[in-house]
């Protein structure tokens, strides 16, 4: 697709330079009729297409949701002066600002980092499930940063409070996804710099919440205008409050290789030259050029809009992707994705002729004073004027038609059923897949219905589901798809799920679902009455040829004739539905058999082409029956033998699952038993090891002792023997081997002991002999306790024969030996 214009690429600049910096604008009231009643005077006009986008520098660090509906009505309105009687606490009349209501103030708190997103979101959970305080209020939010945003109690208009714009610091909004996603605040300086507060709110429609801060952002951006003065101004200095910015932009197209590249421009006509269907791109570079650098903190977002001189209402968000500083930080890049499927872009999305020039600009509004009597009369929207029902006839305007069938079907302002839709689609249909199966054969060559999984198909997926779960009586039938899409080409799926429920509980056509379609036949009998007093001709034909009402009525009233009529005629149907109630049905249906007679009737052979053809579908229809008949009975056949396969493998099943139940039973009754086992072992091991370790402690010790007893007892011998080889006395009484030699003694000295002698060796004797008691005596107690040990000894080790070890009895063994040996030689 080809973009056109006569402006050069610095005409584009500038204007993209002008919504960024957004300078003051003039009377709106004023401007707007020239600017949008007719294409400008110098050539500007005769573009195509002329993509308008702003962005919007501010501390707003929210994401940028998708675009809303073209159908979305926010619960916006520019502020009016109220009247002389109002409080005086009422925003002046003078003050250009816009009003947001259905708003609840949820309160304040203090906080101490202002500009903390993390803090401000914290607040702001916190507030938001409290929600005991909180109030009902109108917010004024002016367009000039010198203004004042107001709190206005609903009723009266009443100002409950004002904050300067000056003392606003920061904007946040809650994040999607999570309960505090319909929820916004703002941080104001409170008295002083050092005391800050932050006020929540929570919006009842949340698609408001990006509206309430685009207003915030454009407050904090715009100027008042100033009224110039008579006198000289000095020149400012560099260093002045002016700061200039260079904007560029760049639209990149999806290259198919997962990239987006730059789209050609056409240096003639200074113009993008754009593909159709494909995903794009927009990348707008800001540049400062003079002056101190000023940082930007981050982006609002990025609107776009076809058309020129637009309204910021008419301004769409892309889904922001990237914003910051580039790779050499001289600029500022912003980027974000352009869906060009989307239905507000659906103008710069089609092919267009070369030649071809579209003006996109708004018809001039010419300002009129209505008498008070004729505006009451027609704000009782409950009360239809007298000439509505010709003027429906004659046709509703297209751009009117989703309005006046909300209007007709009294609708307009059904509250409740909105926010019954909100809940219903959240809940499970059980006819889900059969209003799947009919929603992709609902309206498919159109561009809105034709995308598997585009939006169509998903409004129209939910209106019908949220129905079948609200009319739990008739659910889904076949055929409301297209009733529902019809509604939905025109309004938001809340809305047309609104009308679709008027539809079908005040205008009746339920009924005709109800207790086996018996309304459905009193109809078709209804039908071939009128046919038979206005249509006689033709009512004799169809009787003659046996063509009954049923074969061909039933789809027109079962979806309104929404299914195989043109869709303009289709709308013109639903006008005169709307407007006279069910009953027009039989008009329309008798207009088209009227039809079919001009169309049909001058042809001399059509009750012979006619008889002809029905013989022929009523034969192949038979032929069909037949095989479906022989089909199904087949079908039927290996279904039941099917049946039964499938009973067995689940009994199969069933028992294997219970093998398998016994089976981990017992293992884990084993595994338990191995484990106490185990564990059991373990212990005995970890006990026995234990004495094992002690005993060869004992062991040791004793050996030990021993060993030093017998090197005492072995001194202490060589002692006395050398004491008996050094006495000479003694020296004769002993031999080496240290024996007593006392019968040699006593023959060889008989003669010459004296009393003297014997009574020395007498005390050296009964000396000795004590010291030799002494000396078994501990011998004997050391074999006693070894004695003790053994005992002991032989009873651990019949305890831990499986883990005796022959270092063990051979050590044992020279233990016993030694002892044995040492007690013999003692003895």
């Amino acid at each position: 697709m080809l973009i056109v214009g006569n402006g050069s690429e610095q005409q584009l600049q500038k204007e993209l330079e002008d919504i960024l910096m957004d300078p003051p604008m003039e009377d709106p009231s004023n401007d707007r009729e020239g600017e949008e009643g007719s294409p400008s005077q110098d050539g500007e006009g005769d573009e195509l297409v002329l993509l308008e986008a702003s962005a919007s520098s501010t501390i707003n660090p929210v994401s940028v949701t998708g675009p809303s509906k073209p159908e979305m009505r926010l619960p916006v309105k520019p502020s009016q002066g109220d009247s002389e009687d109002s409080s005086p606490f009422t925003p002046v009349a003078d003050e250009d600002s816009v009003v947001f209501s259905k708003l609840t103030y949820l309160g304040c708190a203090s906080v101490n980092a202002p500009r903390s997103e993390v803090e401000a979101l914290r607040m702001m959970a916190i507030l938001r499930s409290q929600g005991q305080t909180s109030v009902d209020v109108t917010l004024s939010v002016p367009n000039v940063s010198e203004g004042t945003v107001r709190l206005l109690e609903p009723p009266t208009n009443t100002e409950i409070a004002n904050y300067p714009i000056y003392k606003i610091l920061f904007c946040v909004r809650g994040h999607d996804g999570t309960p505090e996603s319909d929820c916004f605040a703002f941080t104001e300086s409170h008295y002083n710099s050092e005391l800050f507060r932050i006020h929540v709110f929570r919006c009842e429609i949340q698609e408001a919440v990006s509206r309430i801060l685009y207003s915030f952002a454009t407050a904090f951006r715009r100027s008042a205008k100033q009224v110039p003065l008579a006198a000289p101004v000095t020149p400012e200095m560099p260093d002045s409050d002016i700061f200039t910015f260079s904007v560029s932009l760049e639209i990149k197209e999806d290259d198919g290789k997962g990239c987006f590249s730059a789209v050609p421009k056409d240096k003639d006509r200074q113009c993008f030259k754009l593909r159709q269907g494909i995903d794009k791109k927009i990348v707008i570079y800001v540049q400062q050029t003079t002056n101190k650098e000023l940082a930007i903190e981050r982006c609002f977002g990025l609107l776009l809009s076809p058309g020129k001189d637009v309204q910021s209402g008419d301004m769409h968000l892309l889904d922001l992707e990237s914003m910051g500083k580039s790779s050499d930080g001289k600029s500022y890049i912003i980027t974000g994705s352009w869906n060009t499927k989307s239905p507000h872009f659906q103008i710069v999305n089609e092919e267009t002729p070369k030649e071809l020039t579209v003006y996109i600009y708004k018809r001039q509004l010419n300002s009129c004073t209505l008498r008070p009597s004729l505006l009451s009369r027609h704000l009782n929207l409950s009360v239809r004027p007298k000439p509505l029902s010709a003027l429906v006839r004659s046709g509703v305007p297209e751009a009117l038609r989703g309005e006046v069938w909300q209007l007709l079907a009294g609708c307009h302002n059904n509250d409740f059923l909105v926010e019954k839709y909100r809940i219903l689609i959240t809940k499970e249909s059980p006819q889900d897949s059969a209003i799947t199966r009919d929603i992709n054969r609902t309206f498919p060559a159109h561009d809105y219905f034709k995308d598997t999984g585009g939006d169509g198909q998903d409004s129209l997926y939910k209106i019908c589901k949220a129905y079948s779960v609200y009319d739990e009586e008739i659910g889904y039938c076949q055929g409301q798809s297209f009733l529902a899409a019809v509604l939905l080409l025109h309004m938001p799926e809340e809305q047309a799920f609104s009308v679709l429920v008027k539809i079908m509980f005040d205008y009746g056509l339920r009924e005709l679902f109800k207790q086996n379609f018996e309304d459905l036949h009193c109809k078709f009998y209804q039908l071939e009455r009128l046919m038979q007093e206005y249509i006689p001709d033709l009512y004799s034909h169809f009787l003659e040829i046996n063509l009954e009402a049923h074969m061909y009525a039933s789809q027109w009233f079962l979806t309104l004739f929404t299914a195989k009529f043109p869709l303009y005629m289709v709308f013109h149907i639903i006008d005169l539905l709307l407007c006279e109630g069910i009953s027009v049905i039989f008009n329309v249906a008798l207009g088209l058999l009227k039809v079919s007679i001009t169309i049909f009737w001058p042809n001399p052979d059509l009750e012979h082409d006619l008889g002809q053809a029905l013989n022929e579908v009523q034969a192949s229809r038979k032929t069909w029956f037949n095989r479906t008949l022989s089909s199904i009975k087949t079908a039927e056949e290996k279904a039941d033998a099917l049946n039964k396969e499938l009973l067995m493998t689940k009994q199969k099943l069933i028992d294997a699952e219970d093998e398998k139940r016994r089976l981990e039973e017992e293992s884990a009754q084993l595994k338990e038993m191995c484990r106490r086992e185990l564990d059991k072992a373990e212990s005995e091991i970890k006990k026995n090891s234990s004495i094992i370790g002690d005993y060869k402690q004992i062991c040791s010790q004793l050996s030990e002792r021993l060993e030093k007893q017998q090197i005492a007892n072995k001194a202490e011998i060589e002692k006395i023997q050398q004491k008996v080889d050094d006495c000479e006395h003694c020296r004769e009484f002993f031999n080496k081997e240290g024996r007593l030699k006392v019968a040699s003694v006593a023959r060889e000295g008989s003669d010459e002991d004296t009393d003297e002698e014997k009574e020395v060796l007498k005390n050296q004797l009964r000396e000795m002999e004590l010291e030799l008691a002494q000396t078994k005596l501990q011998l004997v107690e050391a074999e006693c306790k070894i004695q003790d040990l053994e005992h002991d000894l032989g009873q651990a080790l019949n305890e831990v024969q499986a883990s005796r070890k022959t270092w063990f009895n051979r050590t044992l063994s020279s233990i016993k030996t030694v002892t044995g040996v040492q007690g013999k030689e003692t003895c």
